[in-house]
């Protein structure tokens, strides 16, 4: 990757870095946050509060990021166990209107990012 790309994955990730931290805090009812999105699958909409709250910490705080998971460095991807299930979350980016992709997913004025959290077995 030549460093123009590199600095792109790394704004990149680092936008979906703050998405995954303040998701479910005061900080999602920032001026930039509001448009963001959490969506949750059935599967993590049926589970207990105890259980939600685990999986959300989960992936808030989700390090394990490899050349399999993250090939273009962005973080918008992971996958975990928890009581011998597997989830994933992963964040998409779209335009304003929710319509079409992001024009640019490295700015936030441009950018609706979306985080879905499922099971492995809803994807």
């Amino acid at each position: 990757m030549n460093k123009e790309a590199l600095d792109y994955a790394r704004k990149v990730a680092d936008l979906n870095d703050q998405l995954r931290k303040d998701m479910f805090t005061g900080n999602m009812l920032k001026k930039e946050n509001l448009k963001n999105k959490i969506v949750l699958t059935p599967g993590i909409a049926g589970l207990n509060l105890k259980d939600k709250e685990k999986i959300f910490f989960s992936v808030k705080y989700f390090g394990n990021f490899t050349k399999d998971n993250n090939p273009y460095g962005e973080k918008d991807f992971g996958a975990f166990n928890f009581k011998k299930e597997t989830y994933n979350w992963k964040i998409d980016y779209y335009d304003n209107d929710m319509k079409y992709l992001s024009p640019d997913k490295t700015d936030p004025e441009q950018t609706v990012r979306v985080l879905t959290i499922m099971k492995a077995s809803e994807y």
